[in-house]
Formats: structure tokens, sequence, C-alpha cells
């Protein structure tokens, strides 16, 4: 299903202000994103004033797409298990772009890099991308060609000799 044919008695617009601001209620707003998006036909959610990243954050939090989409261990990578599940079920809902090639060329424009070896190949991080702290997206931007830092070919972040995500401090 394209986005050109959602029913608009179906769709929610969503300030990324309200969903991921700096307010102290950020996190209530975030949860009832993530709490009242569907992956149902009829329950689909219009995020356009979302950012890309706060989008895939929210997707991330959702523990019925996790056999689709999901946080490797350690919360600072996230890898997509089954790329064709994901393209029918979940970019239809929240993203504009329909093809699962789309959705990897926007997360590589806003700086996400692919793991390429080790227990996290094929899953993609980003320093601003964290679970559990969907307000550090605000902190990303899509970077100009001429700003893309070049990442050694062999270079591959070992996150599992990091300490855990609950002791790193903002």
């Amino acid at each position: 299903m394209s986005n050109s044919t959602l029913n608009d008695a179906n769709l929610k617009t969503v300030d990324l202000n309200d969903a991921v601001g700096a307010s102290s209620g950020q996190d209530s707003k975030f949860n009832e994103l993530v709490e009242s998006t569907s992956c149902t036909a009829s329950e689909n959610i219009h995020v356009k004033s979302l950012s890309f990243p706060a989008k895939l954050h929210a997707i991330l939090e959702r523990s019925d797409l996790s056999d689709i989409i999901s946080w490797m261990p350690h919360g600072r990578a996230w890898r997509v298990h089954k790329p064709k599940a994901f393209e029918s079920k979940v970019i239809p809902v929240f993203f504009v772009q329909c093809k699962y090639s789309s959705f990897i060329r926007q997360a590589n424009g806003w700086g996400f890099r692919r793991i390429t070896k080790g227990p996290d190949c094929n899953a993609y991080y980003n320093e601003f991308f964290l679970r559990g702290r969907p307000q550090q997206c605000q902190n990303m931007r899509r970077p100009a060609k001429s700003m893309k830092r070049p990442i050694h070919p062999t270079f591959t972040p070992d996150f599992y000799a990091l300490p855990p995500l609950d002791t790193v401090t903002n």
C-alpha cells in the first residue's frame, strides 16, 4: 500500500517537537507515538513532521516489529532482519518512500554507517542514535555531501567492548 492511498480519517499528524522535543514531557509524547502507531492498513499514522531518525527510533521501540527490525543487544546499532517484510509492512506506514533500497539510502544520508564484520554485520549505527534515548535524534543532521566523514574501510566498531548504555552519560 502506498502513502497516496491512505485514508485521511486514519491519519494522525505528530509534530517533531511534541514527539521528541526538549520539553519535560518528551518521553510520554514519544511513548504515545510508539504505542499509537500500528502497522495495519486501517490504523496508519502520518508522521510527516518527524525526522527520519525520530521515525526510525519509534519503529525500533515497538516490540511487535522486533522480528522484522530491532536494536542490537548493546543498543548502539540496529538491524533489519526481514527486508521484504520491512518493505511491505513498515515502510508504507512510516515513510514516504516505498522501497527498501530508498530506506537504506535515507539511513546513509542521515549518517548511519553499516557494520560489515563481526557479530553486528549488516547492522547500522550513528553516535547520536541510541536505544532509550530518542531525544538524541535532535542532534542528528543530514550532512551535506562535502561534510560526510570518510571511514576507513577496515574499521569495525566493537560495541560489545563498551559499557552498557545505562551507565553511559548524556
